[in-house]
This record gives C-alpha cells, structure tokens and sequence, in this order.
C-alpha cells in the first residue's frame, strides 16, 4: 500500500476525532495538495488536507499491515537520501549513554545519545529528544542483558559535528521497543576483534608446538573448510577434529601452518616486504615451507688491521 500525509486544522479538529491510530476509517471530501517543504513523512507528491465538509466513518476493513518502509543504513551514511523526507530505521541500540539535560531555544530539553547497528554490522549514530530518550534508556536498563532493538518511524537524517545521524522529527516520530516480527539475535553486534569466526589449529614442528588463531576468511582458503563446518556448528574445540583438518591434502598438495610468535624467531623484521634484499640463492620461502633462519653474528672491525 502507499502512504500519503494529511493535515488538519485546529478549526476542524473536531471531525478527525474518529480517527485512530491502527485503525482503518473512510474519510469523505477532502482535498488535495502538492507536497512541499521538510520533514515529509511519505515521498508522495501530494498530500490529504481536512476541509470544513470532510466526514470520517467506520470501516470493517482490518489489516495488521505496519506498511514500515525501513531505510537501508548504508543509503543513510553515504548521503544518498533526500534529508526533506522523513524514514523508518531498526537497529540494536548499543554504546547507549545518559540523559543530559540541555538548553534549546531557552527551553531545557532532555537528549539521549546512542548507535543503532544492522544486521549487516554496520552503524550510525542516533539522537532521541525528550519522552523518547527517557523510553529507550528505560528499556534498556531493563532487558536483560541490555539488547534491545529500537525502530524508529518517521526519523529525520541530521548532521551535527559533521557526522550523519538520525533523530526523532518532534513529535511525528514514534517509538518501538522490541517490535513484533523481529529477533534482536539477527542484529547482535559482532565483536570488534572481528575473531567471532575464527579457525583455532595447533601447529608442531620440529621445535614444539604451538596455537595458532585464524580468521575465517583467511583459514577457508588454506583448509579448504569453513569454521562452521569445522566445527559442526557448535562452539566447542575438538582437538582430533583440528588435527585431521589441518593434516588433510589440499588438491594442491600438503598444507603446512607455520607460526612465528616467539620472540627470539629472527625472521622477525619490521622492515617492507618490497624493502628487503632478497638473495636469489635462498629457497623458495613460500606459505607452505618453512621460514629459513639464521644466526645473527655482529663483525666488529679490528683496529689494528
């Protein structure tokens, strides 16, 4: 269905009373209008107005229908969105901070400041003005675990300290904890170490042995098998199902994991790979043969010579 706004005047307040919200209604006489100006709740180009002879009545019509238009943030951080329209934002509400009590216009308002976060781990900043940043702090301090997620309809795109965020429009905007039809799993926050999938191996050779953590991304291609498969979903290491992964043949041939995380290992050198002198009779020092290491003798010149 399609969304258009409508506007009344106080002097006919009194025929809009039948008017609910989530309830279906037949408005009668009416006019239309081009839609102009900021803060425009739908991209309709035009827009209802209530008139002196407009007449609302029931209807028996029922549909549960949010009609929600969620915005994609990544269409809200490159800037590629229309700022005069109003949007409708879901996301985890995390780094939630306090309530600060700030002066606007002389009036003191109530501002709450936090990061909303997607299923796609991305983020954007997030700025609720009065009963609205007292209901989500209220919310979160009261979830376990503090997950929440928090949909915000007919949000306004801002930019303050130019940093993109997005606020409620004064009182058009509404509020939902925890809204029907979706799982704040899905929008769980990934850790920053980005180690959430991660391929724990131990590696011997002929010195010892040692543990070795790889990312997803980079264990797949040398193990040929994904974390998840590795590990048969659950999140507890099996030491036989480590070894006979990392001991398998590659099509390409043998796979062997070398670490290098002592620190007396002279390989060591913080120096550019595209830097180094490479002496062409050195062996092929690929990932799949060892590191070759030498013992490092300082030539001191002797004076009398």
């Amino acid at each position: 269905g399609f969304k258009i706004r409508c506007t009344c005047k106080r002097l006919f307040f009194a025929r809009v009373r039948k008017f609910k919200i989530g309830e279906w209604r037949f408005l009668e006489n009416f006019s239309l209008h081009p839609a102009t100006g900021k803060y425009r709740a739908t991209s309709h180009r035009f827009k209802m107005s209530i008139v002196g002879n407009s007449t609302v009545s029931e209807s028996s019509l029922e549909n549960d229908d949010n009609f929600l238009s969620l915005t994609p943030f990544q269409s809200i951080i490159n800037g590629s969105l229309d700022s005069n329209f109003l949007i409708d934002v879901i996301g985890q509400a995390v780094d939630v901070g306090d309530i600060e009590v700030v002066q606007v216009l002389g009036k003191e308002k109530k501002k709450l400041e936090l990061t909303l976060t997607d299923t796609c781990d991305q983020n954007i900043a997030c700025c609720l003005w009065g009963r609205f940043a007292e209901q989500v702090l209220a919310a979160y301090k009261n979830t376990e675990e503090n997950n929440i997620l928090c949909l915000v309809r007919y949000a306004k795109i801002n930019v303050y300290k130019g940093q993109v965020q997005i606020t409620n429009a004064f009182e058009t905007s509404s509020v939902v904890i925890n809204p029907d039809g979706f799982d704040v799993q899905d929008y769980l926050r990934l850790p920053t170490n980005e180690l959430a999938l991660s391929t724990v191996t131990r590696d011997v050779d002929d010195y010892g042995e040692t543990r070795v953590m790889l990312l997803d991304t980079v264990a797949e291609p040398i193990l040929g098998v994904s974390a998840d498969v590795l590990l048969g979903g659950s999140l507890d290491e099996d030491d036989d199902t480590l070894t006979n992964a990392v001991s398998s043949d590659r099509s390409s041939g043998p796979v062997s994991l070398i670490s290098i995380e002592s620190e007396d290992n002279t390989c060591l050198s913080s120096t550019p790979l595209s830097k180094r002198r490479v002496d062409s009779d050195l062996g092929d020092l690929s990932s799949t043969s060892k590191k070759q290491c030498f013992k490092i003798i300082k030539v001191e010149k002797n004076n009398g010579e």
